[in-house]
């Protein structure tokens, strides 16, 4: 019987592939999208920096809005 215990994905023992320090922020949906890009391309992706474009854009279309200068 094997009782070996097998990890798929990154390994363990490197450090992550994203920037960010600290868990996901599961509680704030364009971050943790944002954090979800960084691990799943690496730091250094475009796809990283499109996903922090398209959240930058949301956040000022919502504070534009709240602000009533739409």
């Amino acid at each position: 019987m094997d009782i070996s215990v097998r990890h798929y994905g990154p390994d363990p023992n490197q450090s992550p592939a994203h920037a960010f320090r600290g868990p996901r922020p599961d509680h704030l949906p364009l971050s943790a999208s944002i954090f979800d890009a960084s691990v799943s391309y690496g730091k250094e992706s475009q796809a990283v920096a499109e996903k922090m474009y398209l959240a930058i854009q949301s956040l000022e279309s919502e504070l534009i809005k709240l602000r009533g200068d739409a």
